[in-house]
């Protein structure tokens, strides 16, 4: 296999995670926005937590073949165009997990004024805050 279908099928691979991601992070605030329960949260979190972790693997496999795309001038059009892709999607997640966040700020600041419902939801926040900055679940 070449270098350009090695890459060329990694990045397909993490296309499709971050197309699923992209779904997550839309299903999320639906979620949110109706008042969705902190499970539901919960399970959306943990799924896209998974293909991020997939995300991961597939990065480690192609360390030195990324190395070779950067530094040694090897860039082939099809595999910069798939990396342009996939920059675009992940600016299109960031701006919904902008989104999210404000969302999710604002489900807290009511729920801080419920106390009856806070032991549950506050954990969920705190699952939330942390996925959303890279800690995971």
């Amino acid at each position: 296999m070449s270098k350009n279908d090695l890459l060329l099928g990694s990045y397909g691979r993490e296309k499709s995670c971050y197309m699923k991601i992209l779904g997550l992070a839309e299903q999320l605030g639906e979620a949110l926005k109706s008042g969705g329960t902190m499970q539901e949260v919960i399970s959306i979190l943990r799924r896209k937590n998974s293909l991020m972790e997939e995300i991961d693997s597939i990065e480690r496999t192609i360390e030195e073949e990324k190395k070779n795309f950067k530094l040694c001038g090897w860039k082939p059009a099809e595999v910069s165009g798939m990396i342009g892709e996939l920059s675009s999607l992940v600016e299109r997640i960031l701006v919904l997990e902008r989104e999210n966040e404000v969302l999710f700020s604002s489900a807290r600041r009511n729920v801080n004024h419920q106390p009856e419902d806070g032991a549950g939801r506050d954990y969920a926040c705190r699952r939330y805050s942390r996925a959303v900055s890279g800690e995971g679940l």
